[in-house]
């Protein structure tokens, strides 16, 4: 059975595509929502990730009377989202206190009163409605414009960020590319005792 050259073109193959919403698209929004902010710099530097530590200890380390939802762990969690986001919002559920990745708010007067939030899940995440009673809020640096969202310590400081970052990318490209250390100085004719005091003049000041 012979088939027609245009008929080619008249079949139809199932293609599937992603939702969108599967595990790896949590996992990348997980690790987006942990180096970006307003300008995206100075997010990962040993300096930055030392500052989050010590909040992350702190708050770990801290004790939370009143209930007992508030762990160690969740804590933690908090410290660095409050750190490198400005904000964290968790899910209160029977389980225990569960950080939503991504949300969003609805306000009245300024003040929130309703959530829609997105889990992460091993198998892929969800999306949850909740009132302003079911979640837990924490906001630091808040503008008066927009009261219901918070700002990282980065993201106020954008001069500070992009000014560390500049100094870190000049001195790697120091460290990487600069001849430290590898200067050959030629010593002219002249006596032996005349080019080992030279060399002595120069022992200590490579590069």
């Amino acid at each position: 059975m012979s088939m027609g050259f245009m008929d080619l073109f008249r079949r139809r193959s199932v293609e599937t595509r992603s939702s969108g919403t599967g595990y790896t698209a949590a996992i990348m929004a997980a690790r987006e929502s942990w180096i970006s902010g307003q300008s995206g710099l100075a997010k990962l530097t040993s300096t930055v990730q030392s500052g989050v530590s010590l909040w992350e200890s702190a708050l770990a380390a801290s004790d939370v009377t009143g209930t007992d939802m508030l762990d160690r762990g969740t804590m933690a969690l908090c410290a660095r989202s409050l750190a490198l986001r400005g904000e964290v919002v968790a899910l209160i559920t029977a389980d225990g206190i569960v950080p939503a990745v991504d949300w969003d708010v609805s306000t009245r007067n300024g003040i929130p009163r309703a959530y829609r939030v997105s889990i992460s899940e091993a198998g892929g995440g969800r999306t949850k409605t909740a009132l302003a009673g079911e979640v837990l809020h924490f906001r630091i640096g808040s503008d008066a414009a927009i009261p219901w969202t918070g700002q990282a310590p980065l993201a106020r400081s954008g001069l500070s960020a992009s000014l560390l970052h500049e100094v870190e990318t000049a001195l790697r490209d120091v460290f990487r590319d600069a001849p430290l250390g590898s200067q050959i100085v030629h010593l002219p004719d002249s006596s032996a005792d005349d080019m080992e005091q030279m060399r002595s003049a120069f022992r200590g000041r490579r590069g």
